[in-house]
């Protein structure tokens, strides 16, 4: 990564601290999880703080950890990675056409 790039994480924390700002449009897939108790109170303090829906700082969150994983990953793995993402949107665009 280049030293000049702005990674995911400051995008968040600019986000955050209310000195930037984001949107997305695209599709979505509703999912279910368990959070640890500790954890689902500090994603809704980063929300309230941010003006974010919690469902938004989630997905803000979960892309900027992301980030932050495959930069100690090999490429062979992100390849792979890569590989078995694309798997699943084909799945999720075939599905969603029937």
């Amino acid at each position: 990564m280049n030293e000049n790039e702005v990674t995911q994480a400051e995008i968040t924390a600019s986000i955050i601290e209310g000195k930037g700002n984001s949107s997305y449009i695209g599709a979505t897939k509703v999912i279910s999880l368990r959070l640890p108790v500790f954890l689902e109170a500090e994603i809704q303090a980063f929300a309230h703080k941010s003006g974010k829906t919690r469902n938004g700082m989630v997905a803000m969150l979960l892309q900027t950890g992301i980030e932050q994983v495959k930069q100690h990953l090999s490429d062979e793995v992100l390849e792979e990675i890569q590989e078995l993402m694309q798997e699943r949107l084909a799945d999720g665009l075939a599905e969603g056409a029937e």
